[in-house]
């Protein structure tokens, strides 16, 4: 089965109370849906002159599914919420595969032609991915840019989905990803954890500019004020509730927003903010901090 379907579209998404606020990204645009799965997109803010804001996308896919060959002009970063994946794309005329795990980041360089397949045991799949607006037009179906495409490369990505063999040399692994939930957090203690990577730790990511972050708070605790002065920074609230204040530089309050999983939030540098996980349960939340340095 395909994902593919209707076009279009907007929805406001999540539980925040403070609809009004910028800080929180909650108009959501369809971009593909069926009974297969969806892609939905939500655009990041354009602040004091930022023309390059980061999106931010979601794609759901259903056991035994095909997202059909795709494009896009820009570096995506993965991350697998839920289920397992097998991704596939050419990049400088090699086929480049690797198949992932819950918690695993990997990186698809911008300009490659893409394919997802979710080979989980009857299990959703759900994965979060960032798109660095920079000169990039969108998703695109692949068939839109065949023409800028050899034509045997259309045929590597469809040999290779239907599993079938081609000359040696053709075919070449992906970097392996890296797990958030399988490595060592940078900082642990009673109250929670986080781990934070950039290209030092994961090499794939100097191509785009973007380091990652992965927070675990128990019910009640506090991640203590903090600010960027480098980079903005956006989120994704993946489970359970609570709170994210953020604060003007001079000091006055910006926002104070309920949260739950499925909100995004994002906190333009030198804006001290902090977040705070209800007493129902733990708060996790994932994002990207937009530092634009690539190599």
């Amino acid at each position: 089965m395909e994902v593919d379907g209707k076009q279009g579209g907007e929805e406001k998404v999540g539980g925040s109370d403070c609809e009004t606020s910028i800080f929180i990204l909650n108009k959501f645009k369809k971009v593909i849906k069926s009974e297969g799965g969806e892609v939905k997109v939500v655009s990041g803010y354009r602040w004091k002159g930022d023309l390059n804001p980061m999106h931010i996308g979601f794609v759901s896919m259903e056991p035994n599914t095909l997202f059909i060959p795709q494009y896009i002009d820009a570096n995506l970063i993965l991350f697998i919420q839920t289920g397992e994946v097998k991704v596939g794309w050419i990049h400088k005329d090699k086929l480049v595969e690797a198949k992932l795990k819950m918690g695993d980041v990997s990186v698809i360089p911008a300009g490659s032609a893409f394919y997802f397949i979710n080979v989980g045991n009857d299990e959703k799949l759900r994965m979060i991915c960032s798109i660095n607006a920079a000169g990039t037009s969108g998703w695109k179906s692949y068939q839109e840019y065949e023409e800028s495409y050899k034509a045997w490369s259309w045929r590597k990505l469809l040999n290779s989905i239907i599993g079938k063999q081609w000359r040696k040399g053709g075919r070449v692994h992906s970097p392996e990803p890296y797990n958030l939930y399988g490595n060592e957090p940078s900082f642990c203690n009673d109250y929670g954890s986080s781990i934070s990577i950039d290209r030092r730790q994961y090499s794939p990511l100097k191509l785009t500019g973007t380091s990652i972050y992965f927070v675990n708070l128990t019910a009640g605790s506090m991640l203590a004020p903090h600010l960027n002065p480098m980079a903005t920074e956006y989120g994704i609230i993946l489970k359970g509730t609570g709170i994210i204040q953020v604060v003007f530089p001079n000091g006055t309050n910006a926002m104070t927003a309920k949260v739950r999983a499925g909100d995004v939030f994002w906190v333009p540098r030198y804006f001290p903010f902090c977040q705070i996980a209800s007493m129902d349960g733990s708060l996790e939340f994932f994002g990207y901090t937009n530092i634009g340095e690539k190599e």
